[in-house]
């Protein structure tokens, strides 16, 4: 008895034509989705079953009955072969395997909803983003205390509850990531500020920007390069594999150089001719959103030198805006905003209405 197929847009309409033409107790073989053999571009459901028990009293596996054989031979080979045959017990334990079979195939269009779910809450959390980053832009140009004034971006900043006596502006330049020439990054900044890991997330994102890129660890341990390994960027140890300016004439030609560097670091980086080396020298200071200000004033008094700042834990802070007020007094602007532990990943180019939002949110 051969098996057929029934073919339909729902598997419910495919185990109907079963019924129909097979009678409702079909044994069910398969269900598939499959492209139609009449129409390759479509994908359909095709449901393979045979007569159920009912309709038949047993089938002979290798024999058909309708096949026409000697009468003498079928008798000799009768009496010296028994004929294997699908007893009940065999048919009962098909039927509780394609029951089993038709609760994963549930299972399955469940996990199918589930995935669409997802995609739809995807699509919300995009959408909620956008509007909180226009909400963002708005405060940056039309809200109290807020302003742009000469191309800058200008925020009034509070502190201890009361609001500041004068408006200053929180300047903004772009991140690294965005170099058009060669660049060496110095990155700084106080202990736990997340400066080795603010290191290799901007490295990620360069290289998402097709830059080539290095990293270079001054501190003597294995943090970087392993977070290097993770995202393919060759990481120097220097000291282990030579002085700076060695390792740095090493990575002459490449479009960015990120220094993860230590206290100790600005004897070695003086003594550097950058005019030989080739590539623009940029200081790159890690502020923690968790700190108090005055905390934040020493880090910045402390660095020898500062191009740009990058507020690192935003997912961390609790209504404390002292980075704000400690970026409106220094006058130096903020490149890069960590907003996460992730990695690679949780770092994006500072949107000051959106950073605003963030520093004071509850």
């Amino acid at each position: 008895m051969d098996a057929q197929a029934f073919w339909a847009p729902t598997v419910s309409e495919a185990m109907k034509q079963v019924a129909d033409e097979l009678g409702v107790n079909a044994m069910i073989l398969a269900t598939e989705e499959a492209s139609h053999p009449s129409f390759p571009t479509r994908k359909l459901f095709c449901v393979t079953a045979v007569p159920g028990l009912d309709d038949f009293e047993e089938i002979e596996l290798g024999h058909g009955r309708n096949c026409v054989q000697n009468p003498v031979q079928n008798t000799a080979r009768e009496e010296s072969v028994a004929v294997p045959v699908l007893q009940k017990e065999h048919v009962s334990l098909l039927t509780g395997l394609l029951n089993q079979l038709q609760v994963l195939q549930t299972e399955l269009k469940d996990l199918r909803n589930a995935r669409a779910d997802w995609e739809r809450t995807t699509k919300l959390c995009e959408d909620l983003r956008a509007e909180v980053c226009a909400l963002g832009r708005k405060m940056d140009s039309g809200t109290s205390g807020a302003g742009i004034e000469g191309g800058t971006e200008s925020v009034g900043i509070s502190r201890g509850g009361e609001e500041a006596s004068s408006v200053a502006d929180i300047q903004t330049t772009l991140p690294l990531w965005f170099v058009e020439r060669p660049t060496a990054a110095v990155i700084c900044g106080p202990v736990g500020s997340g400066k080795t890991l603010t290191t290799a997330k901007i490295a990620a994102e360069a290289v998402a920007q097709g830059k080539s890129v290095a990293l270079v660890d001054c501190s003597g341990t294995q943090d970087l390069e392993r977070l290097g390994n993770k995202i393919g960027v060759p990481t120097w140890n220097v000291p282990l594999e030579g002085t700076l300016e060695q390792v740095l004439s090493a990575c002459a030609g490449l479009d960015l150089v990120l220094i993860d560097a230590t206290e100790d670091s600005s004897e070695m980086l003086d003594e550097i001719n950058w005019n030989e080396i080739g590539m623009d020298l940029h200081h790159l200071l890690i502020l923690p959103a968790t700190l108090d200000r005055d905390h934040l004033e020493i880090a910045v008094e402390n660095a020898a030198q500062i191009d740009s700042v990058a507020v690192s834990k935003v997912d961390e802070n609790n209504r404390n805006d002292s980075v704000l007020a400690v970026l409106k007094n220094s006058g130096y602007p903020v490149s890069h905003v960590c907003t996460g532990k992730g990695f690679p990943g949780d770092i994006r180019q500072v949107n000051l209405g959106e950073l605003i939002a963030e520093m004071r949110a509850a």
